[in-house]
């Protein structure tokens, strides 16, 4: 535990890199033992909290260097995969049933703390805490749903007296295998992520839902922007931008009818709030 002036070091230190991370500017080189870790990513061990009320505050992994998982590694998704182009997470040797894996990422009390970060590295805990690896994460934030890739997944999504939220490996797992979980129904039509349950009724609402909340949520910040920290608001708008997103394909076709009419007006307020965006970063340049 910290004490005295190193606590209030480690918070110092991590409030100024969460400031970076918010801004876009963090990047770090993580060894070949990371994998494809992206550089964009803090790499963290466990569940982290930015102001140090939950959870012990991140390390900068440039100031002090983490250690990569005996287990498991990063790596491409090949052409041939259902999410070419994205990461997944591959077995480093064969592992067996019992085996748990950290989640880590940034930690939130609740889904309701979470609401206005939603991602889709955010993984609810059975304790009802979320941890979000969108900004702060491990390579268990990379292991994917197993739908469209194998029949059945090889993981479960649990938590221990040790982590918040963990991957259990239920099935024996060989070397340079992919990990792979079942997101679960909520989180699948929350994100626009296929699954055999997911009726396309439950597709148009979630999808629907997700727009009129971030529809809500610009109108908000229409009204008061001059009262958001700029680097947190354009974090925030570059969030609800990917939000705003939708896959038509997953859609009934009254569904997509409906949807594209209310995404029009999401784009409609994002154009304008990124235009306050753009003058509130001239009036700052010319200061």
């Amino acid at each position: 535990m910290f004490r005295g002036a190193k606590i209030l070091d480690a918070l110092a230190q991590a409030l100024r890199l969460h400031e970076e991370v918010l801004g876009g500017g963090f990047r770090c080189h993580y060894g070949e033992a990371f994998g494809a870790f992206p550089p964009s990513r803090v790499f963290v061990e466990r569940a982290v909290d930015p102001s140090g009320s939950l959870a012990e505050p991140p390390r900068d992994p440039r100031q002090q260097p983490p250690r990569a998982s005996a287990h498991v590694v990063v790596a491409h998704c090949p052409s041939s995969h259902v999410l070419a182009g994205q990461l997944r997470c591959l077995a480093r040797q064969r592992l067996e049933p019992g085996l748990v894996l950290c989640y880590a990422g940034e930690l939130y009390r609740s889904e309701a703390d979470h609401a206005k970060y939603s991602s889709s590295f955010s993984l609810k805990s059975p304790n009802g805490m979320v941890v979000d690896g969108a900004r702060y994460s491990n390579e268990a934030s990379f292991v994917n749903h197993y739908v469209g890739i194998a029949e059945a997944p090889n993981c479960v999504i649990g938590s221990s007296d040790e982590h918040v939220a963990t991957i259990e490996v239920t099935q024996p797992i060989g070397q340079e295998e992919e990990l792979l979980v079942d997101y679960g129904l909520e989180h699948c039509l929350c994100n626009e992520v296929p699954h055999p349950r997911a009726p396309a009724w439950a597709r148009d609402f979630a999808a629907l839902s997700r727009l009129q909340a971030v529809s809500k949520r610009l109108s908000q910040l229409q009204k008061a922007p001059q009262q958001q920290n700029p680097t947190a608001w354009q974090w925030e708008l570059r969030q609800l931008l990917r939000q705003g997103r939708v896959r038509f394909a997953l859609l009934s076709t009254e569904g997509r009818t409906e949807v594209a009419k209310l995404q029009q007006e999401v784009k409609r307020q994002l154009r304008a709030l990124m235009l306050v965006a753009a003058r509130r970063n001239h009036r700052c340049g010319e200061l």
